[in-house]
């Protein structure tokens, strides 16, 4: 079949299902994977929302990141190729659509579509540059510097002012900071007209409307 590439970036829906993808509709807080779980699947949000985090020995834990279906981003997709064993979560934040494949039949899909491995090679090296941005924000001691540096790659620089639809405990999972310094240090930046607060939620930056 001829490679299409899906929206902006995705492997395309309709080949998926010709290499055996099937869509399942599952609800809130379902798991599609549970970290150190064995790898069986690849999975392609359809609509909906997922949270990847892992959870330390003590409790702890770290939201690596949060995936709307809009965002049209690959998840989950390195350990097929390398751990074997999923290295984080993945758990549905919202009633989600997804698309699920065997991984033999993904590999099959990938050894028959070279324009599949190069989507793959290019959404990889696009999670390793954010997640290199994100270690750099967390070894900042302040916490200011750690939130700021989430709000910029979340608006992508932007100089418009956008609502940031995270909670202060999402925030703080990110960021892996306690809820409680994010609330007093959002209140701080926020008299520091570094952002604004409406209705309870983050803007960011501040006064750009």
């Amino acid at each position: 079949m001829e490679f299409i590439e899906g929206k902006k970036g995705l492997i395309d829906e309709a080949l998926l299902k010709a290499y055996g993808a099937i869509e399942i509709c599952s609800k809130k807080d379902t798991y599609l994977f549970r970290q150190a779980a064995v790898v069986k699947y690849y999975f392609q949000l359809v609509e909906g929302e997922v949270n990847i985090h892992t959870i330390s020995e003590s409790g702890d834990v770290f939201t690596h990141s949060r995936i709307l279906h809009t965002d049209n981003k690959i998840f989950g997709c390195a350990a097929i190729f390398y751990a074997q064993v999923y290295p984080a979560s993945a758990i549905l934040s919202k009633n989600s659509k997804v698309l699920k494949i065997s991984v033999e039949n993904f590999e099959k899909l990938i050894a028959e579509n070279n324009q599949v491995a190069k989507l793959i090679i290019e959404k990889l090296s696009e999670r390793l540059l954010f997640k290199a941005k994100r270690l750099e924000s967390i070894a900042m001691q302040e916490p200011a510097q750690r939130i700021l540096a989430l709000l910029r790659q979340i608006t992508k620089g932007s100089k418009e002012s956008k609502k940031i639809n995270l909670t202060r405990q999402e925030i703080a999972n990110l960021t892996a900071l306690r809820v409680e310094t994010v609330i007093r240090t959002i209140k701080k930046l926020e008299k520091e007209k570094k952002l604004e607060i409406k209705n309870r939620k983050v803007y960011f930056p501040f006064g750009q409307n």
